[in-house]
């Protein structure tokens, strides 16, 4: 009976010290941006004809995304700023997919994206989906 008592001990032992602790250390890739920096319009120019816009508002989203904020985007010249395209979004720290946004259709479809922001100044924003990387600036008025 000792020995079965003692080798549980053992075992207990060896699961309480063998369980990694967080070290409190922010070393990981996953970065936190403060969202209000990307309240406003933003641009990216696709290429010398196609301009990219988003607008972020810090309105929450209407139900069921009330934990998301309300956006907008166009593409100039096929789409203009009136027929701007809904959507929601969020900054997460989760797995560096830390930047969601569902596109809303008229028709009542939603359309999940997720990227990885990687920088977000008063004046400049990055993300990228997979490989691809995408610059904004903010639009000034």
């Amino acid at each position: 009976m000792k020995k079965i008592l003692s080798i549980s001990l053992c075992l207990f032992a060896l699961a309480i010290f063998s369980t990694s602790c967080d070290s409190g250390s922010d070393d990981d890739d996953t970065v936190v941006f403060d969202e209000n920096m990307l309240i406003g319009t933003w641009k990216y120019e696709k290429d010398s004809k196609t301009t990219e816009y988003e607008r972020f508002f810090s309105e929450k989203g209407d139900s069921p995304y009330e934990n998301y904020k309300k956006g907008e985007a166009w593409v100039e010249p096929e789409v203009t700023e009136q027929d701007a395209q809904p959507f929601v979004w969020s900054i997460t720290k989760s797995d560096n997919d830390n930047f969601a946004q569902i596109h809303l259709s008229e028709n009542g479809t939603a359309s999940p994206v997720t990227y990885t922001l990687t920088k977000l100044t008063s004046t400049e924003m990055s993300y990228k989906d997979g490989s691809k990387v995408k610059n904004f600036t903010k639009v000034v008025k």
